[in-house]
């Protein structure tokens, strides 16, 4: 039975078509260079106690991190009997890490200068691969706490404990140099797609 067109169907309708708008400007038009260019940071050295505990960050949050987490969440879903969910999260794992890669390919921009050499910031910068994860994991994260019908007090408890997680990722990847802003601008819309568009199509909605 086809599903009825519905909010998510919407949403991640809206998001893909931001997604592909960002990206035509980020590559095409002078303001958002320029912009780019004026909102780097000076960025902390490698020897520096701040650019150490960057680092740290970094890697806790990196995606294959994140993805590990997803799956986990996908297993906890279907023990509940949440197949729906289940499928959305373990469809948004490669979907989310083919797309950032292939489009990373395809853009092919370089990352910042002065970004520190660290494993976290190797390979081309847009769309940002952590902010993209990140908004996934924090997207279905909160699908699972709505699905379940969490207490109205531990939902905003955990969304607002995402949302600073979230946050920490996206100040980490400027400060760090890792990525243009405009990068992290790309993964945040890219998740947000590629989760409604999963949570959609599983009919989570």
């Amino acid at each position: 039975m086809q599903l009825r067109p519905r909010r998510a169907h919407i949403t991640a309708v809206a998001l893909a078509g931001a997604f592909a708008a960002w990206t035509w400007l980020t590559l095409n038009t002078r303001i958002l260079h320029g912009l780019d260019a004026s909102a780097l940071p000076p960025g902390p050295t490698a020897e520096s106690a701040a650019g150490q505990i960057l680092a740290a960050i970094a890697i806790v949050a990196a995606p294959p991190v994140l993805y590990t987490l997803l799956a986990l969440l996908s297993v906890w879903a279907w023990q509940r009997r949440l197949q729906r969910l289940a499928w959305a999260i373990v469809a948004s794992i490669p979907l989310t890490w083919g797309l950032t890669h292939l489009i990373k390919i395809t853009v092919g921009r370089p990352r910042p200068p002065a970004a520190l050499p660290l494993i976290t910031a190797q390979g081309w910068a847009y769309p940002s691969s952590h902010m993209a994860a990140a908004t996934v994991a924090v997207i279905m994260a909160i699908a699972a706490m709505v699905i379940t019908r969490r207490a109205r007090l531990n939902l905003i408890v955990t969304v607002a404990l995402l949302t600073v997680g979230w946050t920490l990722v996206l100040a980490d990847r400027w400060l760090l140099r890792a990525h243009w802003p405009t990068d992290l601008v790309g993964g945040m819309l890219l998740g947000g797609a590629v989760a409604a568009g999963c949570l959609a199509t599983a009919g989570v909605t």
